[in-house]
């Protein structure tokens, strides 16, 4: 919608709506705008046009977007946990198994059971980190904490380690970074996670030979880094500038959502006050994550 004033009440009309945080509605209401504010000259007399962008329905889209993304990320994670529950299954279904089978034979002794109650409880406890491991990732907490760029990364790669490993891909960590930083860590993890997904995905589809994925963290005077990288020949020059765009995917086959790298640059530049980047080095793809040193 365009309004028209006259410039010295313009002036007054912009200072109000920065304290209020929004526009206001006939109804009295509030709602986030988008101001933007052109002179034009008129017989001689100096005119302001104020245009008002309604900003309600793009942020419900924006929510709309985001929840698309995590449930799209919720289906990846889901297949990890199936993976990562497949070896400790069959290892606590062939401990039972074998202690069936001795006493049918009547070959059971104390050994055998302490040796497979053990390997048994291992297990299961192996099964409930996991799922620890995933509650913690999607909790809803939105205060920040108190943590370091080791622990995130190492929460991150806890949940998506073993697929990564399973799929001969080598993971090479570098965690330098001591200082501890507040934020909000399920968020950060999230973003960690979401490139770490996308790198394992590069190398598989590229079916690049010796793959690696690297996790580096270091810090200087202002501020501490969190890089992911991967050895799956960079980003082609075209499409470097896009990378973060919504809906921008290389893995439309693959029922790629676009939103994955989107909702990363989101996350960390819009509620973490921090910056994700990306960069290519030879035949590496760079991610960066930079955040303010306290």
């Amino acid at each position: 919608m365009h309004l028209f004033f006259h410039f010295s009440y313009s002036n007054y009309i912009i200072i109000l709506l920065y304290f209020i945080g929004g526009v206001i509605r006939s109804d009295k209401t509030i709602f986030p705008g988008l101001i933007a504010v052109k002179t034009i000259q008129i017989e001689n007399k100096i005119h302001t046009i104020i245009t008002i962008v309604d900003l309600t329905q793009i942020k419900l889209q924006d929510k709309f977007l985001q929840q698309q993304a995590k449930l799209a990320q919720m289906g990846e994670l889901l297949s990890m946990i199936a993976h990562q529950w497949r070896q400790p299954l069959t290892a606590i279904s062939a401990a039972s198994e074998n202690l069936k089978l001795k006493t049918l034979l009547n070959k059971i002794d104390n050994n055998t059971i302490h040796t497979a109650t053990n390997d048994i409880n291992k297990y299961t406890s192996y099964l409930s980190n996991t799922i620890n491991d995933f509650k913690n990732f999607y909790k809803t907490n939105k205060s920040k904490e108190l943590t370091n760029l080791n622990e995130m990364a190492e929460k991150s790669l806890n949940i998506i380690e073993d697929s990564i490993t399973f799929r001969n891909i080598r993971i090479i960590k570098n965690l330098k970074s001591t200082s501890s930083i507040e934020t909000f860590m399920s968020e950060v993890t999230q973003v960690i996670l979401t490139l770490l997904q996308n790198a394992e995905d590069i190398l598989l589809d590229k079916q690049t030979q010796n793959p690696y994925i690297k996790i580096n963290t270091f810090e200087n005077e202002k501020h501490l880094y969190l890089q992911v990288i991967d050895n799956g020949g960079g980003i082609p020059q075209d499409i470097i500038d896009k990378i973060f765009d919504p809906y921008f995917s290389t893995k439309h086959e693959k029922n790629g959502t676009g939103l994955g790298l989107y909702f990363a640059k989101s996350i960390i530049e819009n509620n973490c006050d921090a910056l994700l980047t990306v960069e290519n080095n030879q035949d590496e793809a760079i991610f960066t994550i930079r955040f303010k040193k306290e």
